[in-house]
């Protein structure tokens, strides 16, 4: 602006007016003025592009290519996410595809993305899928269903009289240091079955039970992991979807149309899919559930097989679908196992059978057992919570953590478990005990077991007992 051009000046003010002249000038004067200024020189970047306008304004443009950007904070994308396919996820390298489903932020991922850790997981729907659970026993010899590693069931049709041979399922450490299966897995189930004769309707399945029978319906679902074959010849896995409504005797399976088909002492990934139909199977969902297993020919073609399975994933792909090289979502066993609790549970340490003793002195239990003390009005009840809620009202046993006695608690105070204390004398009198009675009554519900006194105590004893807690689906 030269001197000649006055539209700008403001009356009576120059560069000599002093304050006084400043302050008591009009807004509008001054307003006026400076709002017609005009921007004359803008700074942009590779990519964004600055424009200079009249009348105080400026244009901003993007280009469809942006080189180096980075986001410290949450990107969010209104829109599809297009363009050349990603090569590398945190320092991976391979082909990278990803898909984002719903509000809910999920990840799903596609193509091989490298061997280290990366920062997009698939949640896996199954709890306890990389067998790190085991509260009911490592080691299971039996000739009909029943409940294995936490989570998981052997079923089958055929009853002892039919000729089954065997069945047996152990928990087995991986070697340290082992690569065939990713995530450093800690266990694998082996199951070894062998069976006399062939029947064409032999019906023999390891399978994991999903809270919920409407879980999967009208969507597709994935099943991943990986399995070994020992021993054996033609044996074949099929997966298969059941959802079972809350009687526990209505069923609607469906199987997946892909045969799995392991292969000899080598580990061998799997990744199968299966789109749920929508059926009678979706009303209302009370004590229904949605199983996912494997269903085997053993007993139809084949009479005997032994073979591994670890690291076995249930995610509903909603789109997105995982196709190989996985990345298998690990989780803290402590977090495990008090998934497993809302189902099973225990005080006794893993590894530690249910009934066995578990003292550390003479007189003295470890720190595993429940315990209350009696209190002055000896009928009043004690209350013992649960670690975690229970599906629904378990079945519950209680041990003597002394003698590993079923049904009987231990007497810290007296040394000895409840019904052997009679004629002995605590603080609050002679003990007694009417011989085939209980000595504590237990009424459990979903949140944890109230406790009350019968027998075999005086007040201020001091009462231990274990318990085992069970909300598990029947076989």
């Amino acid at each position: 602006m030269g001197v000649e051009d006055t539209n700008y000046d403001i009356p009576d003010l120059n560069a000599n007016t002093t304050f006084y002249d400043w302050v008591v000038k009009e807004n509008d004067e001054i307003i006026e003025k400076l709002n017609l200024l005009n921007i004359y020189n803008l700074a942009g970047s590779t990519g964004i592009d600055v424009v200079a306008a009249t009348g105080g304004t400026a244009t901003i443009s993007v280009s469809d290519t942006i080189s180096g950007v980075t986001v410290s904070g949450d990107l969010v994308v209104t829109g599809t996410i297009i363009g050349a396919p990603v090569t590398s996820v945190n320092g991976q390298t391979g082909a990278v595809t990803i898909a984002l489903t719903g509000d809910t932020g999920e990840r799903g991922v596609t193509g091989a993305v490298g061997t280290g850790p990366h920062e997009f997981t698939i949640k896996n729907e199954l709890i306890n899928g990389n067998f790190d659970v085991w509260q009911r026993g490592t080691s299971f010899t039996a000739k009909s269903s029943n409940h294995l590693a936490d989570r998981w069931c052997f079923s089958t049709n055929r009853p002892a009289a039919f000729g089954v041979g065997k069945k047996n399922v152990t928990q087995v450490a991986f070697s340290k240091g082992q690569t065939e299966v990713p995530g450093n897995p800690t266990y694998y189930l082996n199951l070894d079955l062998a069976f006399g004769t062939l029947f064409l309707s032999d019906f023999h399945s390891l399978e994991n039970k999903i809270e919920g029978q409407t879980k999967f319906v009208g969507e597709t679902v994935t099943i991943d992991g990986y399995v070994r074959l020992n021993s054996g010849t033609g044996v074949t896995l099929t997966p298969y979807i059941k959802q079972s409504i809350p009687d526990g005797t209505s069923h609607t399976t469906e199987e997946f149309s892909t045969t799995i088909i392991p292969s000899a002492s080598n580990w061998t990934y799997f990744n199968v899919s299966h789109d749920v139909s929508v059926g009678t199977h979706t009303g209302a969902t009370g004590d229904g559930y949605t199983a996912i297993g494997f269903k085997t020919n053993l007993g139809t073609t084949v009479t005997s097989a032994d073979w591994d399975f670890s690291n076995i994933r249930v995610f509903s792909s909603q789109g997105a679908t995982l196709s190989s090289a996985p990345y298998f979502e690990q989780t803290d066993p402590k977090t495990e196992l008090r998934k497993c609790s809302r189902y099973y549970q225990r005080t006794y340490d893993l590894g530690v059978a249910s009934g066995s003793s578990t003292m550390i002195s003479s007189t003295d239990p470890d720190f595993t057992a429940a315990r209350f003390h009696i209190p002055p009005n000896t009928k009043e009840s004690s209350y013992i919570d649960f670690d975690v809620e229970m599906r629904d009202t378990p079945t519950v046993s209680i041990y003597s953590p002394s003698s590993g006695t079923l049904t009987d608690p231990y007497n810290r105070s007296a040394g000895l478990d409840m019904r052997l204390t009679s004629s002995t004398t605590g603080y609050g009198g002679i003990r007694t005990h009417s011989t085939g009675s209980d000595t504590v009554t237990v009424i459990p519900n979903k949140y944890g077991l109230l406790v009350s006194p019968e027998s075999g105590y005086v007040i201020f004893d001091e009462i231990l007992f274990h318990y085992v807690a069970d909300s598990e689906y029947t076989l």
